[in-house]
Formats: C-alpha cells, structure tokens, sequence
C-alpha cells in the first residue's frame, strides 16, 4: 500500500532520507518538466493559437508566477529547507501560509506553471496540462499523503468543516446547517465544533 511505503520511508532512518532527497527531487522536477514539454508538444501537435496578445501574456504570467514562486519559496522556509516528498520536516507544519491553507506549496507551485503557461503562451499548458496536474496532486493528497500525514501526526492533521448560519434559537447565535446551508439543524455551531474537537 502506497501509504505504508511513504510512511516507511518518511520514518525511516536520517540516512536513508538524506539518500532518496534527490530520487524525489529528481522526480518531482521530471513531473514538471513532462508538464511544460508535454503541453509545448500538445500546442504544436494540434496548431493551437496563442493564448493572449504577446504582452497581456507575458505580464499576467511574469505576475503569477512571481507569486506562485514566492508562496512556494515562503512554505519552504517554513519547511526549514526540507520540502522534498521523501524527507519532510520532523513536525507538523501550522504556522504562517500553513495556519490558513491546506496546502500552500502545491498552491504556489500551480499558480507558478500557470504563469509559465501564460508566459509561454500555451493554451493546452493553462487549459489542460495544469489543472490536469492540479487533479492528480490533488488525487494522490487525499489517498496516500494525508494518510501518511495523519498516521505519522495523528489528530492534530484532521480539519473540521462545519456549515453554519447567523441565526436560529442557539446559545452562539450561529446554527449548523446541512444542505449548502439551506436547512437548519437547530444545533449550536460552537458547541458542535467544541465536541467535535474534543473527540
């Protein structure tokens, strides 16, 4: 099972991490370079048109992928240099980017390859290449990474999501609601999370 292999491996000795950094650097910067050469190829192959005017283009990209950079560099300072999948850092990352966003690295490297799309002017780069690459990152964080987050920290890698409205006869005020928030529970919003958290 993948989960059981990464756990292995993320746990494993100094040694044999500091071994496999550059096996997973190696393949994490292949994935890239398949993205961007994959949809160089896709362009060409099917004589797709340019994504916008030359210079519209270049400076929506330069923008993001200055930012997508930037956001990527910051949670790699907070990672303490250690962002490579097979040699993480030692705990569980909560502060900066990481107090607010699930996964703020992955964020900024996407929002960096749409940039690199726009720059490059590739329309199957931004239309299907990246949000391709998007889904699966986002596939293989669900199955195997949260997992492994959630075998190796525990609970404090669970997040609560509870919907709720300002209103109704509770104590807070605020009501859980189901259905995108269009029926009321009559539950008390803060008293749910406060249980939930305590279990």
């Amino acid at each position: 099972k993948l989960v059981d292999l990464l756990y292995s491996l993320t746990t494993g000795p100094e040694r044999r991490r500091r071994l496999l950094t550059p096996v997973g650097l190696a393949f994490a910067i292949g994935l890239l370079v398949l993205v961007v050469l994959g949809s160089l190829f896709t362009d060409r192959a099917l004589s797709l048109p340019r994504l916008l005017p030359q210079a519209l283009g270049a400076g929506l990209g330069v923008l993001l992928l200055t930012a997508g950079l930037a956001l990527w560099g910051w949670c790699l300072t907070l990672f303490k240099g250690k962002g490579v999948p097979l040699n993480p850092p030692r705990e569980l990352v909560v502060v900066g980017v990481y107090a607010w966003v699930r996964n703020p690295m992955l964020t900024g490297l996407c929002t960096a390859l749409f940039g690199l799309g726009f720059i490059l002017n590739s329309v199957s780069m931004v239309g299907m290449w990246v949000p391709a690459f998007v889904v699966l990152n986002v596939i293989e964080l669900k199955l195997v990474e949260e997992p492994e987050l959630e075998r190796r920290f525990g609970a404090q890698v669970l997040v609560l999501s509870v919907d709720a409205r300002r209103g109704g006869d509770t104590p807070s005020g605020f009501e859980v609601t189901t259905h995108g928030g269009r029926r009321g529970t009559g539950i008390d919003a803060v008293e749910w999370a406060a249980r939930a958290v305590s279990l």
